[in-house]
């Protein structure tokens, strides 16, 4: 952390964003946007996490040594697939791997924003309170979708069904966590026009703040929340209501 501040006092006006969300809330949208219109730096943990326990990697030979050589393909590489179902039987599988993977990503992680000279960089990731990523960043996005709109979504784009999908959140933290925890809720369950609005609403506050000048958000001013207060989710309301 001490390097990564002396990094932002050489930058104080650059911008660290952590954007995560539950799985099939649409955080891949949301990066699109910060990257297109925004001209963000993407750090994507989960492509990280691939990456290290590539042959050769710093994770591969621990993985390998947990979870057998029957996660292997031909060539040596982990399959996935196999991987995650290699963890999912056995006993504190995922506690395991997380615990593997983890800590090399975020070093990783940390390295990249130190290196980066973008003005705007976004780290998502899905586990981030579990991995400490807030630690690294300015602030932390939350992309909110209601639950039943993120099973349809997983339904049309992967082919899940509803019990694997509800499977893959219940290894998350519950919506409520991520809405107390959350500095900026995004709202991505409504028009694509609509999220593209709220980040750049966000944005022009975070630069604003950076610079000293002043802007309006919301007719309500909540700087806290891409929406107004009425229409921010409650971090009281039940997993999946909207």
């Amino acid at each position: 952390m001490v390097s990564l501040m002396k990094e932002q006092e050489k930058m104080p006006s650059r911008i660290v964003l952590g954007v995560t969300g539950g799985v099939g809330a649409g955080k891949s949208t949301v990066l699109e946007i910060l990257e297109q219109a925004h001209g963000a730096l993407l750090i994507r943990a989960d492509d990280i996490g691939h990456e290290v326990i590539e042959p050769g990697a710093v994770c591969y030979e621990q993985v390998v040594n947990r979870f057998g050589r029957g996660i292997l393909r031909a060539d040596g590489t982990i399959d996935r697939q196999r991987l995650y179902g290699a963890a999912y039987v056995a006993k504190d599988g995922f506690d395991c791997l997380n615990a593997i993977i983890h800590p090399a990503v975020r070093r990783e992680v940390v390295r990249r924003i130190e290196e980066s000279n973008a003005a705007l960089l976004a780290v998502e990731a899905a586990l981030f309170y579990e991995a400490r990523f807030e630690e690294l960043v300015d602030e932390v996005w939350y992309v909110d979708v209601p639950v039943e709109e993120r099973i349809r979504r997983l339904a049309e784009s992967r082919g899940y069904d509803r019990s694997r999908s509800e499977s893959m959140m219940a290894r998350q933290l519950p919506r409520h966590v991520f809405l107390e925890r959350a500095d900026v809720v995004i709202d991505n369950g409504q028009s694509l026009a609509y999220t593209k609005e709220q980040i750049a609403r966000q944005i022009a506050r975070l630069r604003a703040e950076r610079t000293g000048e002043k802007t309006e958000l919301s007719a309500a001013g909540d700087p806290s929340s891409a929406a107004a207060p009425s229409e921010r989710p409650s971090a009281s309301a039940p997993e999946d209501a909207s």
